[in-house]
């Protein structure tokens, strides 16, 4: 999901737009939803989110998908106006 700046959150509608549609799909097993930006600092204590975390749902961050795709934005081929986020050292690090 794109946020377009480093301090927009994706927000609690999104998050569970997704949960509705893997609720709706059979065939779904997980949602990951990742963001050049970050999630809400609460979410973890929303009590319709939580229950999917981490098995049907896995949130993932900027600073956690730049780890996950192995290293810094420079390394793995983002753009100069991606890497806000890592120069800045916003993210809380969910996933």
């Amino acid at each position: 999901m794109k946020a377009y700046k480093p301090r927009n959150e994706v927000s609690y509608d999104d998050i569970r737009a997704l949960l509705g549609v893997l609720s709706g799909e059979q065939n779904a097993s997980k949602g990951i939803l990742t963001t050049t930006s970050d999630f809400p600092p609460r979410l973890i204590s929303d009590p319709f989110i939580t229950p999917f975390l981490p098995t049907r749902l896995e949130l993932m961050n900027g600073d956690s998908l730049q780890k996950w795709l192995g290293g810094p934005p420079e390394k793995i081929g983002f753009s100069r106006s991606d890497t806000c986020l890592y120069e800045r050292g916003l993210g809380s690090g969910l996933n």
